[in-house]
């Protein structure tokens, strides 16, 4: 009892060193009128429950029930999921846009290498079969690789979107990826290896033409594959921001670099973004030069956030959770 104690102990440390824990309490007065989009909260939930000793289902609202994007929520919780084509509306997108990007990439049929199924390479393939899905665009891709010889862990999994495979009791991330996944390419391969200096991986991410590698590697590998001269896209995110970066540095300022205090809508909205975004890459590409950013966004230099001005898609409006409203921050942008 003492260890799974500790455990425990251990895990809610980690969960509120890396996540906002929001009051919901507080928002859900603030918009009675309005749904918001609740994922922010859940982070707050596995808290509670780890401190309380209780389930997660016990802490949540029976009387209202926001809307999620994260499948895992909603099939932990009960609040109901917004479909992807009210995400990608949400965004900017229509159905005929998002359909015209995943056309061009079929077109090109590359060969995508995911460097890690944790928020990133997670991420990228769920949003990525959701959208084609949806736009009968499946075999995306002409092969598509996953890397990942790491074991999941609570706090890695709140920011990982499907529901896993219910039949898989392995712990490693590569195994409990959905099967239906496949189908976003023609060719679909896991390998449970860390990337090292002469080992199999090296060759699958970097002698293969039309290869284009993805993810957010630990330090130790981006170091290795900028010495091997390895091409790939570090999809990177800290606090409110994202980035996609072709190669880069591994510098003080790289070494440094952390999830932040992640606000698990953001997170998400951020990631759906930037797997647009290499989408849209992928069906018309370019040489970038070293350290060249290919996407960047901050929330917290978006007015429409700072402002607390919901998101649109159809008859819903919907609010993203946010810690505070900084309102000095908002004047300075809207004076630049």
């Amino acid at each position: 009892m003492k260890k799974i104690k500790r455990i425990n102990e251990i895990i809610a440390q980690q969960i509120e060193w890396r996540y906002e824990l929001l009051n919901w309490n507080h928002y859900r007065t603030r918009h009675k009128k309005n749904k918001e989009i609740y994922d922010s909260y859940f982070p707050g939930l596995v808290y509670k429950s780890i401190k309380n000793k209780s389930m997660i289902e016990s802490i949540t609202s029976k009387k209202r029930k926001d809307y999620v994007l994260s499948e895992r929520i909603s099939k932990i919780t009960g609040n109901p999921l917004l479909h992807i084509s009210e995400i990608t509306n949400m965004l900017g997108y229509t159905k005929t846009e998002i359909s015209k990007i995943l056309a061009k990439v079929k077109k090109n049929q590359p060969r995508v290498s995911l460097l890690g199924m944790g928020g990133s390479g997670s991420n990228f393939i769920h949003w990525t079969y959701l959208m084609a899905e949806w736009t009968n665009k499946l075999e995306l891709f002409y092969e598509l690789t996953l890397i990942d010889f790491d074991k999941f862990d609570t706090t890695n999994m709140l920011r990982i979107p499907f529901a896993s495979r219910n039949n898989v009791m392995h712990p490693y991330k590569v195994n409990v990826v959905p099967t239906k996944y496949t189908n976003i390419a023609k060719s679909y391969r896991t390998t449970l290896v860390k990337i090292e200096r002469g080992n199999d991986a090296v060759p699958i991410i970097s002698n293969m033409k039309n290869t284009y590698v993805y993810g957010a590697p630990d330090l130790e590998t981006r170091k290795l594959l900028n010495e091997l001269n390895v091409p790939y896209y570090a999809a990177t995110h800290k606090d409110n921001r994202c980035g996609i970066k072709y190669m880069p540095d591994v510098d003080d300022e790289l070494g440094i670099e952390t999830y932040g205090k992640i606000n698990l809508t953001v997170f998400f909205l951020n990631h759906i973004q930037m797997t647009i975004e290499f989408l849209k890459f992928l069906g018309e590409p370019r040489q970038l030069e070293k350290n060249e950013i290919l996407y960047y966004h901050d929330y917290d230099e978006d007015t429409n956030y700072l402002r607390d001005v919901p998101l649109k898609t159809g008859n819903k409006k919907l609010f993203i959770p946010a810690k505070t409203i900084d309102n000095e921050l908002l004047e300075r942008i809207e004076e630049e």
